[in-house]
């Protein structure tokens, strides 16, 4: 058995299957997934993989098709899920999710810029309660600070 950590984003499934094709290559098959270990044990060199990168109420959908289709199911690591089949003929295409690593993204850069808003603000908040030495101004900045930190 060998054991190997690998890390890879949701978005990144071509990736992935290119790094356990080259582990196939090597006479290595895809045994269990353990988070973001990947356990290989000597296998045969015609295996195939379909990785799934998506939200996890979309890969329940595809699990059932897939698992209609011939593919089973290896292992699942968050929104990462992998399948396996030994029959070439069984190739699928997997419709890449673009547009929700492009929504994801967008929302993860939003939550940032509000975050540096709020730092920003909080800043100004603190120095002119340092220079005012004005209370009021710090019950505003505490609130502000909160909104920053639950972002």
């Amino acid at each position: 058995m060998k054991i190997k950590y690998k890390y890879f984003f949701s978005y990144e499934t071509k990736a992935l299957e290119y790094f356990l094709y080259l582990m196939m290559q090597q006479g290595y098959e895809l045994t269990k997934l353990y988070g973001n270990f990947f356990a290989f044990s000597r296998g045969k060199k015609d295996r195939h993989y379909c990785v799934l990168g998506s939200e996890a109420s979309d890969l329940e959908c595809e699990y059932s098709r897939l698992e209609l289709l011939g593919w089973n199911l290896v292992g699942q690591n968050g929104t990462v899920a992998i399948f396996s089949n030994e029959n070439s003929t069984a190739s699928i295409r997997i419709d890449a999710s673009i547009p929700k690593v492009k929504k994801r993204i967008r929302n993860h850069i939003v939550q940032q810029m509000i975050f540096i808003v709020c730092a920003i603000v909080s800043l100004i908040c603190k120095v002119i309660v340092l220079k005012r030495q004005d209370s009021s101004l710090e019950s505003v900045m505490l609130y502000i600070f909160l909104l920053g930190t639950l972002c």
